[in-house]
């Protein structure tokens, strides 16, 4: 298993996850700090509602989300490989693209704001502890996810909101299809991304309020995983 802590986890997906052509950012929205604007709502907003226009005939999702947790002895097959617990600290924009034929490579376009993109992807940059297979990191780690911006989201105004989550945890899983075949992703493309409010924990592009049953505070959540006794 690939740990989010390696520099792979920091480096490739911030640096080497451009396709053939080098996207020009430089007429894309002003890359968002975090703290500038609405904590996030818009972001969950467009989650949820990608959520509910999924086509009928999808394998079954989780119904929990320990099943969701990168341990444990009954979890679901979209499981993560990391959990962070932290903030998020920027979002930039990533790429823009052209889907061809089935079997090409979508083609990458210059510009995340190219009127001409099929699909974009935002690149969100976390200060967390990262709960893994073998437990919690004990150190404050930075580390970066790809995500693919729901299908009818304004683009500018989903990378706005994104730069704006703050104190959250998120569900990372490594991406098994191109493009960008092994980059960390967002499980179920951003829905299992919570808010944090004084230790608290909500997940609010879920429809089940029933659904995080008692992993529901980041204390929890960093102990879901113990570390082997040796």
């Amino acid at each position: 298993m690939r740990s989010v802590l390696t520099p792979l986890a920091v480096v490739a997906i911030l640096a080497a996850g451009c396709g053939s052509e080098t996207p020009d950012k430089s007429d894309a929205a002003s890359t968002p700090t975090a703290n500038q604007g609405d904590a996030g709502a818009y972001f969950f907003e467009s989650v949820r509602a990608d959520r509910a226009d999924a086509p009928p005939g999808l394998p079954p999702g989780p119904t929990t989300l320990a099943s969701m947790l990168p341990c444990g002895s009954e979890q679901h097959r979209l499981a993560a490989e990391a959990v962070l617990v932290g903030e998020v600290t920027s979002a930039k924009p990533g790429d823009a693209y052209i889907w061809g034929d089935e079997e090409d490579t979508p083609k990458v376009l210059k510009s995340y704001d190219d009127t001409r993109a099929d699909a974009r992807d935002i690149l969100i940059t976390f200060s967390a502890r990262a709960v893994e297979e073998r437990g919690a990191s004990r150190a404050i780690v930075d580390a970066a996810a790809r995500m693919t911006v729901p299908e009818g989201a304004d683009p500018v105004k989903f990378l706005e909101s994104a730069a704006d989550l703050g104190e959250v945890v998120a569900f990372l899983s490594p991406r098994p299809t191109e493009p960008h075949q092994g980059d960390f992703f967002p499980a179920l493309n951003g829905a299992l991304i919570g808010v944090v409010d004084d230790g608290a924990v909500t997940f609010p592009a879920m429809e089940d309020p029933d659904f995080a049953g008692d992993l529901t505070t980041t204390d929890a959540l960093l102990d879901a995983c113990p570390t082997p006794a040796t």
